[in-house]
């Protein structure tokens, strides 16, 4: 029992660990006062208009997502399709990427899917999420090569780049990790009789099939212009989330609204991180993008604590009372189940 005990904690410390020292990194040389004085000057009115704005991207986001489930023959009411959603956010401020299973299995009870096959269209969405990040940063760096082009490659490429070179370097490591591989392929291969046997093979062929269903489902919809619609409306959505935070903050309000797409870019790329809803990594780079404008770190990390924590705050609000409405809804059925 002790052990289990630990091996939780070990489990949660490597879970946590990214996000504290990310958030070690954005907040070492922060002097509190400071941090809280920046905060207080900020316009309240553009925050809450940012707030609205970042509802308005939840609610397209469910809206969305009921577009793709449609050809699995069943249209989830929107209702359940966006508290999903939202316990989905809440349990990603908790466990990066686990919101993403979790809004499935949430779905999969209130509305009786399989959920292997919801799993399967969220895939769809985050590769097209994806492909929307990726357009907005080349969009971003054709705009403004001056100051975006510059900041992509020192910021990013280059450190990416030394880390592969020393990677590169350790070719011993890299022949382990080959061999290991087409071992572990050939393996496979030579037993696969054997291993379709076993129930834990069996369980996976069948998500497998389920997860395909979801990808083919996505493929399939009938509403691919309302899709596109709902996307470029969600992308709209953050973009003006970074325009109004800009304008709320005296020493950001001067730039533009062109500005606020890098900021948009860069927010998003700060999402994408594996920490715990964004925690440090976010803050880290917005405050070092904004550096390009010749605004202090200090500032920079006001920006982005306002711009995140807003989004947290209300990310908790609604993940909350969504979780209490399907609470109430599931009270007197079986506990929620993701398989």
């Amino acid at each position: 029992m002790q052990k289990k005990k630990v091996l939780n904690i070990l489990r949660y410390l490597v879970f946590f660990a990214p996000t504290v020292v990310l958030m070690y990194f954005a907040f070492r040389n922060i002097e509190p006062q400071k941090l809280w004085d920046g905060i207080k000057s900020a316009n309240l009115f553009w925050i809450v208009v940012a707030i609205a704005v970042s509802i308005l991207a939840y609610i397209f986001r469910a809206a969305r997502w009921q577009i793709i489930i449609e050809p699995l023959g069943h249209k989830p009411t929107f209702a359940n399709t966006y508290n999903a959603t939202m316990i989905g956010y809440l349990t990603n401020l908790a466990l990066p990427r686990v919101g993403e299973i979790t809004r499935c299995g949430v779905l999969a009870n209130t509305e009786k899917l399989p959920f292997d096959k919801l799993i399967g269209t969220v895939v769809v969405e985050r590769i097209f999420d994806l492909i929307i990040l990726l357009l907005a940063v080349l969009s971003a760096v054709l705009i403004r090569v001056d100051v975006f082009g510059n900041f992509l490659f020192e910021k990013v490429w280059q450190p990416v780049n030394n880390g592969l070179n020393s990677m590169l370097g350790h070719t011993t490591l890299l022949l382990i990790i080959l061999l290991s591989v087409i071992v572990a392929v050939v393996l496979i291969y030579f037993f696969r009789d054997k291993l379709k046997n076993i129930g834990a093979v069996k369980k996976v062929k069948s998500l497998g099939k389920g997860f395909a269903e979801g990808i083919k489902s996505g493929i399939r919809m009938k509403h691919r212009w309302m899709f596109l619609l709902y996307s470029l409306l969600i992308t709209l959505c953050y973009w003006m989330m970074s325009y109004t935070i800009m304008l709320a903050i005296p020493e950001t309000a001067g730039l533009t609204i062109i500005d606020a797409l890098f900021l948009y870019v860069l927010g998003g790329l700060g999402w994408v991180v594996p920490a715990q809803g964004g925690f440090g990594s976010f803050h880290l780079i917005v405050a070092m993008g904004l550096g390009l404008y010749g605004i202090a770190f200090e500032q920079g990390i006001v920006f982005a604590t306002i711009s995140h924590e807003s989004q947290v705050l209300f990310m908790l609000i609604l993940g909350f009372i969504s979780l209490a409405c399907v609470s109430y809804k599931l009270r007197k059925k079986k506990p929620i189940v993701f398989t």
